[in-house]
């Protein structure tokens, strides 16, 4: 990987998703932290449709913890705040 791949892979690593190195990504994704790279670069489009969705489900659940501790009749005004 050349080294602004690797600038541009990290920065949005770590502002998107919250990994600030490459074993917590490879964990998250279950694959050889050793091996992270190499894997990385053989992934189809398939896999990494695949990673995009675990990553946006992941940062819908943060955004919803708070919401969820509510009570029911807060997370109901919530949801008819919400557009759709």
């Amino acid at each position: 990987m050349d080294r602004s791949k690797s600038i541009f892979f990290k920065t949005v690593r770590s502002a998107l998703f919250g990994f600030y190195n490459p074993k917590q990504l490879a964990d998250f994704l279950e694959v050889p932290h050793q091996q992270f790279y190499t894997v990385l670069k053989e992934w189809s489009v398939y896999q990494v449709k695949k990673m995009l969705l675990r990553f946006m489900v992941k940062q819908a659940a943060e955004q919803l913890k708070p919401v969820m501790s509510k009570s029911a009749a807060t997370r109901e005004s919530v949801a008819d705040q919400m557009p759709g």
